[in-house]
């Protein structure tokens, strides 16, 4: 079963391909993105990224947010979802 450190660890590697895969699976196995729990074994910048994405989704998903979400800060630099295509 695909967790939320799963798609943060795919987000955070910038693999398009396996970040979409990770997140339609976590979004199947999750159907109620509000009652995810804070996690408690992320790093700062991991849990940044953890609370954009579940943001996201629930905007995307017409759900709330976790309320934990709302007092994750951003991170200090730039962060891009996939790298840049090489030409």
């Amino acid at each position: 079963m695909i967790t939320l450190h799963d798609v943060v660890d795919a987000a955070i590697s910038r693999d398009g391909l396996l970040l979409s895969g990770a997140t339609q699976e976590f979004l199947r196995a999750t159907p109620r993105l509000c009652e995810i729990p804070e996690p408690t074994t992320l790093s700062e910048r991991q849990l940044v990224v953890a609370a954009a994405i579940l943001e996201l989704l629930s905007l995307r998903t017409s759900q709330p947010a976790p309320t934990w979400t709302a007092k994750v800060g951003g991170l200090k630099e730039s962060f891009f979802w996939l790298q840049k295509r090489r030409r």
